[in-house]
């Protein structure tokens, strides 16, 4: 087994943080909906919307691309559980005396259980990923190659059309915002690191990965912003809205998805970089954690980057994607201020003794 680091997925993981922040800097941040619809500075806005469509999807194609090669660990989802608990319960009294009687009673609820609550929906999502994850891996593993690539290409033809055509139902993926789709781009994932390389349509994909995303993207982007809000007709009574693309789950997306992804497998940076890559990667979850905290959300972040309406059409891509590395940054600083807390505490080490009084590894 080929235990070295792969420095070009940690780097995917910053740069999927940073485009999932990047989309809630346009979205609930207020960009979008207080741009001039039809205005240029609302098409720039909608093309860095679609390519940041890609993120939750290259997230959880790294989830299957690591997750396979891997063991699932108890003590492990125990520390990410403990990690959820502190920022749900810290950032809650961070906001109670910065804005006292702004934190209702069953938000402190919500933060001791918020799987249950399903306080973070990506979480709640992921933990059930982890709970199948052995499964999984033994599908991977010992099924054939032929077969997976049959089941896996098939069943991703199926649910991108079917997203694509509008069809209600949709196989209850929810646009993407599903833990059954999550769980379909785990195997996808897993299925690149066990045979990319013998994958003809993969390979070719990875030498043309950059043209294959701008192309994804572009039909999303063109889709939604020359039909504006009217809606696609197809034959007497079915019509297709014009941002029938623009979800985690469109075949556009998907593919660009895939691109980014295989932009970044394989890349081996240079020594001071990858120093650096190692340091931040591990902080992204608990930059997502902080960002999108129900509190935080509410109260700091939703319209919170209206200003950014006002930049010129060709200043907005550096105003938005500054906004998102600062607030990246922010996170980051603290999540490695936790992961060092965590580390005086010995979270990781009574983890592991927790799950082995139960006999759990």
């Amino acid at each position: 087994m080929n235990t070295e680091r792969e420095y070009g997925i940690d780097a995917l993981r910053i740069v999927s943080t940073l485009l999932i922040i990047t989309l809630h800097v346009l979205n609930e941040g207020g960009v979008l909906y207080w741009l001039t619809e039809l205005s240029f500075r609302h098409a720039v806005a909608w093309f860095l919307w679609t390519a940041s469509l890609t993120c939750v999807n290259c997230y959880a194609l790294i989830s299957g691309y690591v997750g396979v090669k891997s063991k699932r660990k108890i003590s492990g989802m125990l520390e990410l559980w403990l990690q959820v608990v502190f920022y749900s319960v810290l950032l809650s009294v961070v906001v109670h005396v910065l804005k006292p009687g702004q934190v209702p009673a069953n938000e402190w609820v919500k933060g001791f259980f918020p799987l249950s609550h399903n306080y973070y929906w990506y979480y709640t999502a992921y933990f059930f990923i982890s709970l199948m994850m052995p499964l999984l891996n033994t599908i991977l593993l010992t099924a054939s190659k032929e077969k997976i690539f049959g089941v896996l290409t098939s069943t991703m033809a199926a649910v991108t059309l079917i997203a694509a055509i509008g069809t209600q139902g949709r196989f209850l993926m929810n646009e993407g915002y599903s833990a059954l789709w999550l769980l379909l781009l785990y195997l996808v994932g897993g299925c690149i690191r066990l045979y990319g390389r013998e994958c003809r349509f993969y390979c070719r994909l990875q030498k043309y990965a950059g043209a294959f995303f701008l192309l994804g993207i572009t039909a999303a982007w063109a889709a939604r912003v020359f039909l504006g809000d009217r809606k696609i007709q197809i034959l007497s009574a079915w019509e297709l809205p014009s941002n029938v693309l623009m979800n985690f789950v469109s075949p556009a997306i998907v593919l660009s998805s895939i691109s980014l992804f295989a932009l970044f497998e394989g890349w081996k940076p240079g020594a001071r970089m990858s120093k650096w890559i190692a340091r931040v990667s591990p902080a992204t979850f608990g930059v997502y954690l902080i960002h999108v905290h129900p509190l935080v959300w509410r109260h700091y972040f939703i319209n919170g980057f209206v200003t950014l309406v006002y930049c010129e059409a060709y200043i907005l891509p550096f105003g938005v994607f500054g906004a998102a590395i600062g607030v990246f940054i922010v996170c980051a600083a603290i999540d490695l201020i936790r992961a060092k807390l965590f580390r005086v505490l010995r979270i990781k080490e009574g983890c592991r003794s927790l799950a082995a009084r139960f006999g759990l590894s």
